[in-house]
């Protein structure tokens, strides 16, 4: 066992070293194809002078021209040491001017015949070829691309102008590919069998190998860790092997334990057996009570169909067990679709709890509270929806009754002509109640220019003046509590701050543990006003009395002096004269009857309304009114 298990390790990594060599490789081609495109780059900038040559060969122009556009290629495009112009082999322009020791060194291309040169170009395709070493120092520093122009190549007479050079930094490239930035790996390059970067154990170390094609060459990139492959793995391989080791462990644990509990099952499989009975039992007496519950229960299967009702639903439904299987369970409810969304499973995480009807005949149902859920196992396995319930019907019916009759009472509530107004008493000893309006009517509302809501946010003392509010946290208060029913005058105050007078008739309420006054205020302002005119016009009335008792005096004077000249004096129309005089005293006598009795209508408002009365001319006019 121990075999297998160092074994399987081994195997493990091996397969974890080919994983990792393999995303290396896939991880690290960003590295060769980057060195690729830098160094092809700067070899191609020989193609750049080609064409600048081409452009014209007059010697004149190129020797004016070049030292800007080699200057603009040297200043772009880092890494390169020096280009030259070599026409007929002959180093003749270079830039810049120390990099000529680059050119002394080719000094050799003026001795190839046209012919090879012309070979070689045809087989490279007009691409440039390489001259690597170039310095004869050591073989990393630099390299040279090398590029023949031809005049007329398109005819047979082609000539040979001469060359188009670029010495390239190695150093240089290497750096601006990024390879200076692998710590912790070998990086080695070769080129037709020499390594001209790194070491050449770089190559001996199983490493990750990249082809690059190079001008006219294929290179090689050579990566490698520094401490081989193993370290990547070592950590992971650790881990398998305790992992497996610790499995192994278990295993053993795991037959010695399964071998004791067969034992030990076998000893206690009659134990188990009569808690099976007893749990049996235990199932049967559920059963039995949820059978015979007063409550209806109703359960379906995942479909909708009902398995299974007690005996109160199936009276409740007028049904049997037979022909309850199978019914739809939606169709019975009015709330169809709660059960409906545990069957689609968008509630079977929840239970619903509520009022529903069950459809029991045609046009006819029964008012039900209860809940739906649906019925899972302990995994969460959905098998079908459960449904209880109780009757209500009665309770609604109730409910119903109520509701009429506090909407009658609201009703007859808000059509009072009065101002009702229920508030906490004033003498609560809470303060955060003292007071507080806690229901008005409508005429209260439409009085006082307040909403309902506004109202019910107010204390009394803000609607009754100042002196109202002391008068009756003083007074009436206490003899409200002491006799449960009070009246009074008060100031009512309206939200635009308007006053006006008001009787208030308060009875005491006690609601649980809290005492309120149930008020009912009548406006007084219109009975006000209509007592003020009844006093003046009872005052004028008054005044009218007493000018006519003086006025009766002043015509029965004259009246009596002129009735005694016609006497003594018998003149010829004395006895005319004596007889309208007798009229007259009989207008006077009537007009006195008639003041009699408004002095009796007088006496009985004075009586009842308390007109104060003006006793020198009033009284002395009523005095002689009573002599004559």
């Amino acid at each position: 066992m121990l075999f297998a298990w160092w074994f399987s390790g081994n195997l493990y990594e091996e397969r974890l070293v080919g994983i990792e060599r393999e995303q290396f490789h896939h991880d690290f081609s960003v590295y060769s194809n980057s060195f690729t495109y830098n160094l092809n780059q700067k070899i191609d900038l020989a193609l750049s002078l080609y064409s600048f040559v081409l452009a014209d060969t007059d010697d004149s122009r190129i020797s004016a021209e070049f030292p800007d556009f080699a200057s603009m290629l040297y200043s772009e495009y880092p890494g390169i040491n020096a280009v030259f112009l070599a026409p007929g082999g002959n180093c003749t322009y270079v830039y810049p001017k120390s990099g000529k020791k680059f050119f002394d060194r080719c000094s050799n291309l003026n001795k190839i015949s046209t012919e090879k040169v012309a070979e070689l170009d045809q087989k490279l395709k007009g691409r440039p070829f390489i001259i690597e070493n170039a310095t004869g120092e050591s073989p990393d520093k630099e390299i040279i691309a090398v590029k023949p122009v031809f005049l007329n190549r398109t005819s047979k007479d082609s000539e040979l102008w001469g060359f188009v050079l670029v010495a390239i930094d190695l150093p240089e490239i290497y750096r601006q590919s990024g390879f200076e930035e692998l710590s912790g790996f070998s990086v080695a390059v070769k080129d037709n069998g020499s390594v001209i970067y790194g070491n050449v154990s770089t190559f001996e170390n199983d490493p990750g190998i990249y082809e690059m094609y190079i001008g006219d060459k294929i290179w090689t990139l050579a990566l490698a860790p520094e401490n081989g492959w193993n370290p990547f793995v070592e950590s992971r391989v650790s881990f398998f092997r305790a992992v497996t080791l610790v499995l192994g462990i278990i295993a053993v644990i795991l037959i010695g334990y399964s071998f004791y509990s067969y034992l030990w099952l076998n000893l206690n499989l009659k134990k188990k057996t009569g808690d099976l009975e007893k749990a049996k039992r235990e199932i049967m007496f559920r059963d039995m009570a949820i059978e015979s519950a007063v409550s209806p229960v109703v359960i379906s299967n995942m479909r909708g169909r009902i398995v299974y009702m007690n005996k109160a639903a199936l009276k409740l439904w007028n049904l049997d067990k037979r022909s309850a299987k199978g019914v739809y369970m939606p169709s019975l409810f009015s709330r169809s679709e709660i059960v409906e969304s545990f069957l689609r499973g968008k509630a079977r995480s929840e239970s619903w709890t509520g009022e529903t009807k069950a459809f029991v005949e045609r046009d006819k149902f029964t008012e039900l509270y209860g809940s739906f859920s649906a019925v899972t196992d302990n995994k969460d396995n959905f098998y079908g929806v459960h449904g209880s319930f109780t009757d209500i019907s009665a309770l609604k019916y109730a409910e119903n009754a109520l509701y009429e009759s506090e909407y009658k009472y609201h009703e007859i509530f808000d059509s009072v002509n009065e101002m009702i107004v229920v508030n906490i008493l004033t003498s609560d000893p809470d303060e955060r109640y003292s007071g507080k309006i806690v229901e008005v009517n409508n005429s209260a509302c439409e009085n006082l220019g307040y909403s309902k809501e506004e109202l019910l946010s107010l204390r009394l003392h803000d609607i009754i003046s100042e002196d109202s509010y002391i008068k009756i946290r003083k007074h009436y208060s206490r003899e409200l509590v002491k006799t449960g029913l009070v009246s009074n005058e008060i100031e009512i105050v309206r939200k635009d701050k308007s006053t006006f007078p008001a009787y208030s008739k308060v009875r005491l309420l006690t609601l649980g543990e809290r005492k309120y006054a149930l008020s009912l205020i009548r406006d007084l302002t219109a009975e006000k006003e209509a007592r003020k005119r009844e006093m003046e016009a009872l005052k004028q009335i008054e005044k009218n009395i007493a000018r006519l008792a003086a006025l009766n005096d002043e015509i029965r004077n004259p009246l009596a002096v002129i009735v005694g000249y016609a006497s003594l004096n018998e003149y010829e129309d004395s006895d005319k004269i004596l007889e309208q005089a007798k009229v007259i005293d009989n207008l006077i006598n009537k007009l006195d009857q008639k003041w009699l009795e408004s002095k009796k209508i007088r006496d009985y408002l004075l009586k009842y309304y308390g007109i104060s009365r003006n006793t020198t001319d009033e009284d002395k006019g009523d005095k002689n009114n009573k002599e004559q």
